[in-house]
């Protein structure tokens, strides 16, 4: 929301397909992946990105320790 807020136009996808999809449709500038994803999933979905949309800019949200 505060992406949207400053002005940046923001595609939600929740899972692989829908990481494909808007990879396929889109062109980015930064890929933000949630806090609350799974490491396993996380791990796929990122190397899914750096696959697809070649060059982007990864921001990787995690909970502190």
């Amino acid at each position: 929301m505060m992406l949207e807020r400053a002005g940046h136009h923001v595609t939600t996808a929740m899972g692989e397909d829908e990481v494909r999809g808007a990879c396929e449709q889109h062109s980015f500038d930064v890929v933000v992946v949630g806090q609350t994803v799974v490491a396993p999933e996380k791990a796929r979905i990122l190397r899914l990105v750096r696959k697809l949309c070649r060059g982007v800019k990864v921001l990787e949200l995690y909970q502190p320790h």
